[in-house]
C-alpha cells in the first residue's frame, strides 16, 4: 500500500454506533457465517415435530428441540455479552493516530495500538467502520469525526484484503 500521511483526529462515541456494530458482528458471524449450523437447527426442530406427530419417541424428539434451539440461546446470551463488554469498555472520546503503522488510540479506558500486519479484517459499516485483529475481537471507529482521508484509506485497506484472501 502506497505511504499514507500520519493523520490525527478525536472521536466520540455513542451507544447507538457501538450497538450497531455489535448487531453487524452477530449477524455476519453468527448467521451469515454458520447457515449450515441453522439448516442443522431447522432440520433437527422438523423432525421433532414430525416425530411428535407420528407418535415416535418423545423423547427423542424432546432432545431434538432442545438441540435446534441451543444455537438461538447461545446467540443470544452471547450478543448479550458482547453488548454489555462493549458498552462497558465504552470510552466517550478517544484521540486517534492513523499513519503508515497503524492505528493507535488514546481514551480515558487506556491506549493501544493496533499495527496494519495484525489487522485481519475491516468491516465498514453506515456509521463506522469495525476493525479486526482476530475473528472476534474488533475495535469500532465512528465515521463522524473521522478525516474523509483516513475512511478512503480504511476503504483501500479493506479492499485490497479482500484482494488477498480471493
Amino acid at each position: 500500500m502506497a505511504s499514507f500521511e500520519t493523520q490525527r483526529f478525536t472521536l466520540t462515541y455513542d451507544d447507538g454506533v457501538l450497538k450497531d456494530a455489535v448487531r453487524a458482528f452477530i449477524q455476519r458471524r453468527a448467521f451469515a457465517e454458520q447457515r449450515m449450523m441453522w439448516v442443522m437447527a431447522a432440520l433437527m426442530a422438523a423432525f421433532s415435530v414430525y416425530l411428535f406427530g407420528a407418535g415416535g419417541n418423545d423423547v427423542f424428539a424432546a432432545v431434538l428441540i432442545l438441540l435446534a434451539i441451543a444455537p438461538f440461546i447461545c446467540v443470544l446470551i452471547f450478543r448479550r455479552m458482547l453488548i454489555t463488554r462493549t458498552l462497558k469498555r465504552n470510552r466517550r472520546t478517544a484521540d486517534v493516530t492513523v499513519d503508515a503503522d497503524g492505528i493507535a488510540v488514546v481514551s480515558d479506558i487506556g491506549e493501544g495500538q493496533m499495527l496494519w500486519r495484525d489487522v485481519t479484517e475491516i468491516w465498514e459499516l453506515p456509521a463506522a467502520f469495525m476493525v479486526f485483529t482476530d475473528t472476534t475481537v474488533f475495535d469500532t471507529f465512528p465515521k463522524d469525526g473521522m478525516p474523509d482521508v483516513v475512511q478512503a484509506h480504511l476503504r483501500a485497506r479493506a479492499a485490497q484484503m479482500v484482494v488477498a484472501q480471493g
